[in-house]
């Protein structure tokens, strides 16, 4: 952590130290006249999120003048980056975080039975908020599964939502999972902090629709398969990637719809092959954020890419799509999704 000094009218050595900061934090140099560079490091031994109001003294070696100037420490920027299922209780003396939420990417969908090759799995949704807080406050952390990869002619299973909610209590914030992807080269929708993305169906069969913040999305075609509260649909058996994310199958390729406050629908097939035909991608899952939260943020990725990448706290393969399969190459499930809880300015 560089804090930058500045020492006018000195030429002579400076002596800069630190005192009263939190436990494992350190931070000593010296530096001649004008301008110079302290450095501040934690130690791992210093329990993240620790603030305090430190003491910078800078001591003229010549004259032995002294300056003090109180400065601000904190230990980390991050009280919980989550990469699974979990809880977090919030500590003493923080009143108020930001929340950032990346759902799960769909899994991509499998070489088809005519050579071609498969669609990728949409992307998970984002959600970023402020939420007001009390010490001792537990929540349950979710953290969506990514969509799994289909196989031969398979399509790819929708991704899980990712969540903040009070500990059996109501949720927070949701991000939506990615759709997943179809046969031969449909995409799966985008998952969203707000609607869903519709799954494509250009290349055969028909796409689920995206989930809306009051309707799980409608299937491709046919009568089952809509998207409902926190699950993504599916006209597949099995369990799809928790949480709430839905089933993609084959040789009749049916992708599933994303997770999410509510889910994406699923893709269906247009079964005009014995191989097993095309089918269209599923829908991306919805997201949600409370009404008491401020500084609120919600976006949808492009394709397999999720959004905001450029974020500190992001690292891939969060919330990216399955890559598609290829005649010899398998297709690649959906990436994991993130939590993350920060202190505010």
């Amino acid at each position: 952590m560089p804090v930058d000094v500045i020492v006018d009218g000195v030429a002579d050595a400076i002596d800069l130290t630190l005192s009263g900061a939190p436990p494992g934090v350190t931070g000593a140099t010296t530096i001649v006249g004008g301008s110079g560079m302290l450095t501040i490091s934690a130690s791992d031994a210093a329990p993240t999120g620790q603030t305090a109001t430190a003491t910078l003294t800078a001591v003229d070696r010549a004259t032995n003048a002294t300056r003090t100037t109180p400065i601000f420490v904190r230990v980390g920027h991050a009280l919980l980056v989550a990469d699974t299922t979990t809880t977090w209780t919030v500590p003493t003396g923080i009143d108020t975080i930001r929340v950032l939420v990346w759902g799960a990417g769909g899994g991509g969908g499998g070489g088809g039975a005519e050579g071609d090759d498969g669609g990728s799995g949409g992307s998970g949704g984002f959600a970023q908020a402020d939420l007001r807080v009390a010490p001792g406050m537990t929540f349950s952390i979710a953290v969506g599964a990514g969509g799994a990869g289909g196989g031969w002619n398979g399509a790819g299973g929708g991704g899980g939502y990712s969540a903040v909610a009070l500990l059996r209590g109501p949720f927070k914030m949701i991000a939506g999972g990615g759709g997943g992807g179809g046969v031969p080269a449909n995409e799966g929708g985008n998952g969203s902090g707000s609607i869903g993305g519709d799954g494509d169906g250009t290349f055969g069969g028909w796409g689920g629709l995206g989930a809306t913040e009051t309707a799980g999305g409608a299937p491709g075609t046919g009568y089952w398969g809509a998207g409902s509260y926190l699950r993504g649909g599916s006209q597949c058996d099995g369990m799809g990637a928790a949480p709430g994310g839905g089933t993609g199958c084959g040789p009749h390729p049916r992708a599933g719809g994303g997770g999410g406050y509510y889910g994406g629908g699923s893709g269906t097939d247009d079964d005009y092959s014995p191989g097993g035909g095309s089918g269209g991608g599923g829908g991306g899952g919805s997201g949600f954020v409370t009404d008491e939260a401020t500084n609120v943020i919600r976006s949808i990725g492009q394709g397999a890419a999720p959004a905001r990448t450029d974020s500190w706290y992001y690292a891939t393969p969060v919330a990216t799509g399955g890559a598609p399969g290829t005649p010899t190459a398998p297709s690649g499930d959906g990436g994991h999704g993130r939590v993350v809880i920060l202190l505010t300015d």
